[in-house]
């Protein structure tokens, strides 16, 4: 899933990335502090969206990003096809290669 800020403001076009909560390669979870940025008017935590691994970071902190600017990219985990919604595998179906 692509990551941008918008409708972080009704006003701001854009935003700097203060604070990165996550780093590369880390699960997230929907609802966690992903990041923290700072518009004209206000410094506020932005959650992730969805669960998944935090695959790439496109801005650092520091950087300005626009609200439609891809700024960061979070992977489904093993997900084959689809949405992956963890403990959502039905009982009957074993993966050896999951990791405990």
């Amino acid at each position: 899933m692509e990551i941008t800020l918008t409708g972080i403001s009704q006003d701001s076009k854009e935003a700097t990335i203060t604070l990165w909560h996550a780093e590369e390669g880390e699960r997230v979870a929907k609802g966690q502090d992903l990041i923290e940025v700072a518009t004209d008017k206000a410094v506020f935590d932005v959650p992730a969206p969805c669960d998944g691994v935090l695959a790439g970071i496109m801005k650092k902190a520091g950087d300005t990003a626009r609200t439609d600017e891809v700024i960061a990219i979070i992977r489904a985990e093993k997900s084959g096809r689809g949405a992956s919604f963890q403990g959502s595998r039905p009982a009957d179906q074993e993966n050896p290669e999951a990791e405990a």
